[in-house]
């Protein structure tokens, strides 16, 4: 009977005492945490609770980390959330980064060889590079917008090439006919031998969910609180890819992606 209370008081311990921490996969592991370790020691300092930082080397292994109750916060993009919480319902955002322009939102951009002819309405037999499986703008993205034109990515082939820069750099090349990327990082390779066929419509840029799983509410709600009260002062230390945090996230704008994409099925890649 001790050990089993012993059991109990350690586990509540590790769940209060300690946040377990999963960012989006962006960079490899000593660069994410090099990217987070600010902002954890100011979550540290403010919460006055241990932050752990758990590495997942793509989306779906934190999707899988949180459905399991092995992570308690993570750094997210609209799509995985959307696609998580259509089964699993303890996700909740609780703040949003600022893209550069300042908006809480941004698009992406479906781009071809300048050397080729695209007729979407008639598009068959074309080599598509995407981003990674739960990148919002991979395979949802571009499968919804071939949709408008009676088309789809099952008719082609694609594949998960990983980051937005090695899809531009895959079109490039000759590689692939045609890629999806974030437009903001489109538009710095528009001097090259591409152009962009069609622009999503307004996406929710990447936010910190909580994890109801593993963390009370009232936890959720302090650590909500605390990281938006980060001052500049706070930020200035942070990486440039995360110090433009500090909204609470658009629900509504939230709703209207999952209705745009909820009932797309992501396919591996052929």
């Amino acid at each position: 009977m001790k050990l089993f209370i012993f059991f109990i008081l350690m586990g509540s311990l590790y769940a209060y005492d300690v946040i377990r921490f999963s960012p989006l996969p962006m960079e490899n592991a000593s660069r994410t945490l090099e990217i987070f370790q600010p902002f954890m020691e100011y979550l540290e300092n403010k919460s006055g609770k241990k932050v752990q930082l758990v590495y997942k080397g793509t989306n779906v292994e934190v999707i899988e980390a949180l459905k399991n109750k092995e992570i308690d916060l993570a750094h997210f993009g609209a799509l995985p959330y959307v696609k998580l919480t259509q089964k699993y319902q303890d996700i909740i955002p609780i703040v949003q980064f600022l893209e550069k322009n300042g908006l809480d939102s941004y698009t992406c951009t479906l781009f071809k060889r300048k050397d080729i002819k695209i007729d979407l309405s008639n598009i068959v037999h074309k080599k598509f590079a995407l981003t990674h499986k739960y990148s919002t703008c991979g395979y949802v993205f571009v499968e919804h917008l071939l949709s408008k034109y009676d088309s789809t990515l099952k008719n082609n082939n694609f594949k998960y090439v990983g980051s937005h820069y090695t899809v531009i750099a895959d079109v490039v090349t000759g590689d692939f006919d045609l890629g999806g990327v974030k437009t903001s990082i489109f538009n710095k390779f528009d001097y090259l031998d591409i152009e962009p066929i069609e622009e999503s419509e307004l996406n929710p840029s990447l936010m910190i969910v909580a994890n109801l799983g593993t963390l009370t509410k009232k936890d959720t709600l302090e650590l909500q609180t605390i990281i938006l009260s980060a001052t500049q002062k706070d930020k200035k230390n942070w990486d440039k890819k995360i110090n433009s945090i500090g909204i609470i996230p658009d629900i509504k704008a939230l709703e209207e992606y999952r209705q745009r994409i909820e009932n797309i099925e992501i396919e591996d890649e052929k």
